[in-house]
């Protein structure tokens, strides 16, 4: 057998290498569209979690600010520079 091939033989391999290369674009292209599909379901997840945090932040500040005294800041605490008693 010859060390060059002939057109027919590169060709065929040619062909075969397409046809593998076909094969794995449909897996991956598949594989997306379930990613997809994952990340759209995700979206209504995303905005009621979102929705939630805000109530949740809503309700502390609510929470703070009916309470009598003010707050303050612990002795020591890295905020403490910032209150008017350290002024």
């Amino acid at each position: 057998m010859s060390a060059r091939r002939s057109t027919s033989e590169r060709l065929v391999i040619l062909e075969q290498t397409v046809s593998h290369m076909e094969e794995e674009l449909d897996k991956i292209s598949a594989k997306v569209d379930e990613m997809h599909a994952i990340l759209l379901q995700a979206r209504g997840v995303r905005w009621a979690i979102i929705a939630v945090s805000g109530l949740v932040g809503f309700l502390t500040g609510l929470s703070v600010a009916r309470r009598p005294e003010r707050p303050r800041w612990n002795p020591g605490d890295f905020f403490e520079r910032f209150s008017e008693a350290a002024r």
